[in-house]
């Protein structure tokens, strides 16, 4: 069976090669152009916002797929490793950074944020106060269901699943399943063989 990320991994030199030449216009007209491809559908989006991310993001790994009408904003803070997705119509602020690990999805209509809003100022109204900026990070293997509000500051372990509609308020140890608001333990994962047989090399 020919799995998705394999049929891509097929035309992925071509997209790479139009990634770097997309890197021969100025940055500036290709965070500007992104809506060209955000809507598009079937594989040549995929592909084509593969090779606007592989422009933009500060680094993107093999068969990242991104799915219709996410948005992206601060892309050079974006970290997308080897077989990572993010599904339609997610919302990806990385201003503080934001690492998504390998063979690891975001469900459509997410949200996922690396900053806060200050409030300690009681001179000025919260709106002028700015942002406090806080790295996240999403481990390796882990599947965010529809709907989940990652907060900043945040590190989702390896291995967890992520319940549709949670709220992310709290780091989430690896090997788990969490759901709701906030974000709780509901059952422990077993350690996957594969990474038994990984620790025992």
């Amino acid at each position: 069976m020919v799995r998705g990320r394999d049929a891509f991994s097929r035309v992925e030199p071509f997209l790479i090669l139009l990634a770097r030449m997309l890197g021969l216009l100025p940055r500036r007209f290709t965070e500007s152009s992104y809506w060209l491809v955000q809507w598009m559908p079937g594989m040549i989006g995929y592909g084509l916002r593969f090779v606007w991310a592989k422009r933009l993001a500060k680094s993107v790994g093999r068969s990242v797929k991104i799915g219709r009408g996410t948005m992206v904003r601060n892309w050079n803070g974006l970290e997308l490793a080897d077989y990572s997705g993010l599904n339609e119509m997610c919302f990806v602020d990385a201003i503080g950074g934001i690492k998504l690990g390998r063979d690891s999805t975001v469900g459509h209509m997410s949200s996922i944020l690396s900053f806060e809003h200050r409030y300690d100022d009681v001179t000025l109204s919260m709106r002028d106060q700015g942002l406090v900026y806080k790295p996240l990070v999403i481990g390796d293997d882990v599947i965010i269901m529809a709907g989940v509000r990652v907060l900043a500051g945040k590190t989702i372990g390896d291995r967890v699943i992520v319940a549709a509609n949670s709220v992310v308020t709290k780091d989430l140890p690896s090997n788990g399943i969490y759901g709701g608001v906030p974000a709780k333990l509901l059952s422990q994962l077993p350690t996957p063989q594969y990474a038994a047989r990984e620790n025992q090399q």
